[in-house]
């Protein structure tokens, strides 16, 4: 059974570090990819508007965008699938930071993030990933027409620290999923979406299984899904937490491992050759 669906998340998986990948080599691979009748999907935390960014608009052709963690779906310029957070939650959340010292929150409507900071090291974290955005006093001036699909939660600690965040946002709010997000970030969003979501937005619209789809990631935001498909595959530089998750494991995000394992998809749709990455339980 051929690959069907090629899911890729963005910061430390595509991308290198400093936010570069080998344009020509992806360009490439995706264009033969298309050709052959597969779907390639990136699936990121970045909202549509900073995703655009890194893709040229030959190539954002041929791509569908699950941003927000999924929960922002944009195919071909269509928005495809929305899955917001109540209003109520969002601003309890909110409420619940109040007073905490260095905790900085943006939140995004799929087109268009808020944020209530306008400067210092909170602002500047923020901007680097979002290039259209509002400044607001209180995040009850959010329109509400507006829908919440990503609640990022700028949180400068370790890694270990942000996961126990994130483990006590999930227990206080019983209707968020709640997970780090890379080293500095904890991310919120509603129970039923995540990335896990847009596979099986995807899953159910094409008639795929979960053998015809492949994902790759890095870290715990990419860990629903991982559980939708059976190619799961984590970087070398992933989160060990996230690896506990996946079948696989290839070279790192530096390495431009994920172009690597796609051209080679191009010669070999069935996959086979990724036993070789098989991870030993």
């Amino acid at each position: 059974m051929s690959i069907k669906l090629v899911a890729i998340d963005l910061d430390q998986t595509l991308l290198r570090a400093d936010k570069t990948y080998d344009v020509e080599r992806f360009e490439a691979v995706v264009e033969q990819l298309t050709q052959q009748g597969v779907m390639v999907c990136i699936a990121t935390g970045n909202s549509y508007h900073k995703i655009v960014e890194f893709f040229s608009a030959s190539v954002l052709e041929k791509l569908h965008l699950a941003g927000d963690n999924g929960n922002f779906i944009m195919c071909d310029h269509e928005v495809e699938q929305v899955i917001g957070i109540e209003r109520q939650t969002f601003l309890k959340l909110c409420d619940y930071f109040e007073g905490k010292d260095n905790f900085f929150i943006c939140i995004s409507t799929g087109e268009v993030s808020y944020m209530n900071v306008s400067e210092g090291i909170g602002f500047e974290k923020i901007l680097k990933y979002n290039n259209e955005y509002k400044i607001v006093q209180d995040f009850s001036e959010i329109p509400e027409e507006q829908v919440a699909t990503k609640i990022a939660i700028f949180s400068p600690r370790s890694l270990a620290r942000n996961k126990v965040i994130a483990k006590e946002l999930s227990d206080q709010f019983a209707d968020l999923s709640v997970v780090t997000s890379g080293d500095d970030w904890v991310d919120a969003y509603h129970y039923e979406g995540g990335k896990g979501s847009a596979i099986q937005f995807f899953k159910e619209r094409y008639q795929l299984k979960p053998e015809e789809v492949m994902a790759f990631g890095d870290s715990l935001n990419d860990e629903s899904m991982m559980k939708e498909v059976k190619y799961s595959v984590a970087m070398s530089n992933a989160d060990t937490d996230l690896a506990l998750h996946c079948q696989y494991k290839i070279g790192s995000n530096e390495e431009q491992a994920v172009i690597d394992i796609l051209e080679r998809l191009v010669n070999e749709p069935d996959a086979q050759f990724m036993d070789q990455y098989e991870m030993n339980r």
